[in-house]
């Protein structure tokens, strides 16, 4: 039973629509949560791709090479099991979507009109049901839950100028390779640098992935508040262009 909260306040309004968007519209609601098998494979397959990326990458730092000829491998065999995991889940979210909703996807992807189609309809029989269902209203939800999710938003992890907070360090090693006390030949001094800027390369493509990689958690397994809000807050732009005109109001 969900509550309309007119008499207890904007915030039970809008926590009673998050768990009802939760519970009810979310992808893992209609379909991920009837795949437990797969749904296990992908969780493992993220998760195990991070931490690939992540030893791969501590690997290239400390021993500037591929002498421990394992890591490289796991790395590999991550990203093949990453790759082959979406391919897993669209077959069984179209089986899933077939059984629970008679709904038969052909084309690329599991998603279809009609499975969108549905969510919409849930979410307008929700708001019509407890009289939220006109342009102000809907504006003044989205309103509140941005402002939940400026309370919760943290600071990035990483500064967007990663690759440019190497240089001044890969110069400075430089100099004192070519003309410390031990300096090296001009090659020598040239080849560690460019060695070291194939680390960063790889770093930085490293990064990629799993920026990817974390696109595909937030898909998947959206349980954080702040994700669920700001992508309810999408669907509720979807929301509005179904309004009618008298509801534009």
């Amino acid at each position: 039973m969900y509550l309309y909260a007119n008499t207890n306040g904007d915030d039970l309004l809008t926590d009673d629509i998050i768990r009802f968007y939760k519970e009810n519209i979310t992808s893992y609601s209609l379909v991920f949560k009837h795949m437990k098998l797969t749904y296990r494979y992908a969780q493992f397959s993220i998760f195990n791709f991070i931490f690939s990326n992540i030893l791969f990458i501590v690997n290239l730092i400390v021993t500037m090479s591929f002498k421990n000829i394992g890591i490289p491998i796991y790395f590999f065999v991550s990203i093949i099991l990453f790759i082959l995991f979406p391919v897993a889940l669209k077959r069984k979210a179209i089986k899933i979507l077939r059984r629970r909703y008679n709904i038969r996807p052909n084309g690329k992807g599991w998603r279809t009109r009609e499975f969108d189609e549905m969510r919409l309809k849930k979410m307008v029989d929700y708001l019509n049901k407890y009289d939220l269902y006109s342009d102000k209203k809907i504006v003044k939800i989205k309103e509140i839950l941005q402002k939940k999710i400026e309370s919760n938003k943290l600071p990035p992890l990483l500064a967007p100028g990663l690759a440019l907070a190497f240089i001044g360090p890969i110069w400075v090693e430089y100099v004192k390779y070519s003309f410390g006390k031990n300096s090296a030949s001009q090659m020598q001094a040239i080849g560690y640098m460019s060695k070291m800027w194939v680390v960063i390369l790889l770093c930085i493509i490293v990064f990629s992935f799993i920026k990817y990689a974390m696109k595909s958690i937030r898909e998947i397994f959206s349980f954080s508040d702040t994700i669920i809000m700001a992508k309810l807050i999408e669907f509720l732009d979807e929301v509005q262009l179904t309004l009618p005109p008298e509801a534009l109001k």
